[in-house]
């Protein structure tokens, strides 16, 4: 007599076994889940040889491992939009390391209306073997993306990227003004900060330093992070929620409000 109980725990165990080795084989190929919405694929032959229907990237950055691209094209609505980023398997030999990425767009769409879609990509398959940050270029966009995998969250690694200066508030006179993005920029290297400063100065009693290259470096006293700049105390510096702070407002200086670039 066959014992249907046995056969059918059996079976649920064979059934369970499968099952986890589905799983196991999506986390080998790169498909697990992520909070990004697809995931960078290293392949030179798409890079070099497939080809993409017309898109513009309208803004790229990186949010922890995921690249996040906000672009336009033509279409009906963009639901039917498949996006794939490719990497060129190229690595670039400078400090930091760089790598080329391509966005190829499959649009079957034949509207003329323009819709803006923004997506994501995982970064981790392009992570390199004794580095942890690399310079991204993205085909179709002017700016390098810096990404850093470190791991390390000190004000000192944080703050090497783009700026914009949006606010300078404080002084004797109690000034409180705001600048559009990009018209005044900080750009964070390892020792040197360039400044490129647009403002023509009519709407503001500062706004910062003069276009430039300057020497910096962060200071710390009694667990307090300080800026200086070309020796130049320019205050108290912290980074909370992507927004870059410099303050001085305790000896009746100026507070300095930046963004993410």
């Amino acid at each position: 007599m066959v014992n249907f109980s046995l056969t059918s725990t059996f079976l649920k165990g064979i059934v369970l076994i499968m099952l986890l080795a589905l799983f196991n084989a999506c986390e080998e190929d790169g498909v697990k889940a992520s909070n990004c919405d697809s995931i960078v694929a290293l392949d030179a032959g798409s890079y070099q040889n497939e080809t993409s229907d017309f898109y513009t990237i309208i803004s790229a950055s990186i949010l922890e491992n995921c690249l996040q691209i906000e672009y336009s094209a033509s279409g009906c609505s963009g639901e039917s939009w498949k996006e794939k980023m490719v990497d060129e398997e190229v690595i670039l030999e400078s400090f930091p390391i760089q790598r080329n990425l391509k966005m190829i767009l499959d649009n079957p769409e034949a509207c003329a209306a323009v819709f803006t879609k923004t997506v994501s990509f995982d970064l981790i398959p392009i992570q390199t073997e004794d580095y942890t940050r690399i310079i991204l270029n993205i085909d179709g966009y002017d700016e390098p993306l810096l990404y850093d995998y470190s791991g390390d969250s000190s004000i000192e690694n944080q703050i090497q990227q783009k700026w914009d200066l949006v606010n300078v508030n404080g002084g004797l006179t109690g000034i409180d003004v705001n600048f559009s993005e990009g018209t005044i920029t900080w750009d964070f290297g390892d020792e040197e900060v360039t400044i490129v400063n647009n403002n023509q100065g009519a709407n503001a009693i500062y706004d910062g330093l003069v276009t430039g290259t300057y020497n910096y470096s962060i200071q710390e006293f009694n667990d307090v992070k300080i800026l200086e700049v070309d020796s130049q105390n320019l205050g108290v510096i912290s980074i909370v929620d992507g927004q870059l702070t410099v303050d001085q407002r305790a000896s009746d200086g100026f507070q300095l409000k930046f963004k993410k670039h």
